[in-house]
């Protein structure tokens, strides 16, 4: 029960995922050292020990909540957890949670449910795996020859066609259909990322939901209203 806990600790977040991954986009954008934590990779062991979180632990859900093995730190290693989160803290900041990535993130999910409906993909590979082969596929009435995206996960042949250049894929076709997602891919390689015009805090914690504080004046604007605001706002109209 503890193996799935190396890759992705449900107990308390410190788990050799987050540790590469860390190193590595702290190396790549922020152009620093991007060191691995080594020490919490040397000195975690498995003990028993009792469950912080019973409420999203499949463990105690499936027997008694309480004690179980899990991956454990001994004390000395307090400083170089809150050094974890700390790091953190600052990635989400300034990479994760920055306005150009989320923007990012919305375009390409805009591309893959545009093309979704129309860019299909095949759900055999070469022949020489006769487990998902062409054949295989022809001879199976319930396994359908091509896939939408949002369903590639769910067959072997489909689930290896889908790469990383899935979107160069779609901006390369033909068909009319998919004239709208193209017209994204461009505007993604272009780098004309979705801007943030505004940010708001919300107080969740008075007990407001969120769409009682969303600014309704905003979000009735037109996209040539908001960028007349602006420019107002820059100081580029001149009395326009």
């Amino acid at each position: 029960e503890f193996l799935y806990d190396i890759v992705s600790n449900r107990h308390n977040g410190l788990d050799v995922d987050k540790i590469d991954y860390f190193a590595r986009d702290e190396r790549r954008a922020m152009r620093s050292a991007g060191e691995i934590e080594s020490r919490m990779v040397k000195d975690g062991i498995v003990a028993w020990g009792e469950c912080p979180r019973p409420e999203k632990c499949f463990r105690c859900h499936s027997a008694n909540p309480g004690k179980h093995l899990m991956l454990c730190y001994p004390e000395k290693m307090i400083s170089e957890a809150s050094k974890f989160f700390d790091k953190r803290f600052e990635l989400h900041k300034k990479i994760y949670q920055h306005k150009t990535s989320i923007g990012v993130s919305i375009l390409v999910c805009d591309i893959l449910a545009t093309a979704d409906p129309y860019f299909k993909i095949p759900t055999f590979v070469e022949e020489s795996d006769e487990s998902f082969s062409a054949a295989a596929i022809l001879k199976d009435d319930n396994v359908p020859r091509n896939v939408p995206i949002s369903r590639a996960m769910l067959h072997k042949g489909s689930f290896l066609r889908l790469r990383d250049d899935v979107i160069s894929q779609i901006m390369y076709t033909t068909c009319p259909e998919l004239k709208e997602a193209r017209r994204l891919c461009w505007r993604y390689q272009s780098r004309d990322i979705y801007k943030c015009p505004v940010r708001r805090n919300l107080d969740l914690w008075e007990g407001d939901s969120v769409k009682h504080l969303v600014d309704k004046e905003i979000a009735c604007l037109k996209d040539e209203e908001i960028k007349e605001e602006l420019l107002k706002l820059n100081g580029k109209h001149k009395g326009e």
